[in-house]
């Protein structure tokens, strides 16, 4: 092993961010839609692909803090709405959110293989650990539904709620160096996302892998980063 820590993203990185986030929308939407009197020929399987595609659309100016992430929650779907002439006001957009950060962890999706990778690298006694942005509460359940709390020390699950520091700033990554390893030690991220993950851990003088479990083409190039689409091609870059 290369790496004295080794720590992990954890939405679309130690599970399937995608399929859960689908799959807990639309136990949303439902609830909204009888909630609110939506039409009842404006069906989930017709919906969601507009949403998605608003979701992608407005997500580069949330990361660049263009946008707020209220506004960014609020506009994604009103603009959704909008597009099968459905009235809607922020409170719908703020239910939403609401309804979702509640119940989302009930509808994780594993990756298939990650748990084993993570018994591993634990039961290896190889040190590893959670760098993630997010609401303390929703995150801790996420990995608590997954099964993956036992792999973790409570110290070495770092949460920017918690910490009062996000990704991509270096302060989170500095914090992860203190609690999880020592001051020669080398350290390992891996994650999905270039801007937040990436950038963020080679900012810090971390090594990173970046985990493109969308398949998304990147028009990034550091020849120091690996790139791996999969729990298998992951495990052998990590390991060998």
């Amino acid at each position: 092993m290369n790496w004295d820590v080794i720590c992990f993203d954890l939405d679309n990185t130690l599970y399937n961010y995608e399929m859960t986030f689908e799959k807990t929308i639309e136990f949303c939407f439902e609830i909204l839609s009888d909630q609110y009197g939506y039409p009842a020929d404006l069906s989930f399987d017709h919906w969601f692909p507009v949403f998605k595609y608003y979701c992608d659309l407005y997500w580069p100016m949330y990361t660049t803090r263009v946008m707020t992430r209220d506004q960014y929650r609020q506009k994604r779907y009103l603009d959704s709405l909008k597009e099968f002439h459905v009235k809607a006001d922020n409170e719908h957009a703020q239910r939403l959110q609401a309804l979702f950060n509640k119940n989302v962890h009930h509808f994780v999706v594993h990756f298939d293989g990650m748990k084993s990778f993570l018994e591993e690298l634990k039961y290896g006694h190889q040190k590893i650990g959670v760098i993630t942005n997010g609401k303390t509460e929703i995150q801790y359940n996420k990995l608590k539904k997954l099964g993956f709390l036992p792999f973790f020390q409570e110290n070495d699950i770092i949460i920017s709620d918690s910490v009062n520091a996000s990704k991509p700033g270096t302060t989170i990554f500095k914090i992860a160096e203190q609690r999880i390893g020592n001051e020669n030690d080398r350290f390992l991220y891996i994650g999905d996302s270039w801007e937040l993950d990436i950038e963020g851990a080679r900012n810090a003088k971390w090594d990173a892998i970046y985990f493109n479990s969308r398949h998304e083409k990147m028009n990034y190039k550091d020849k120091m980063i690996k790139e791996v689409t999969s729990i298998e091609g992951l495990i052998k870059a990590v390991t060998n």
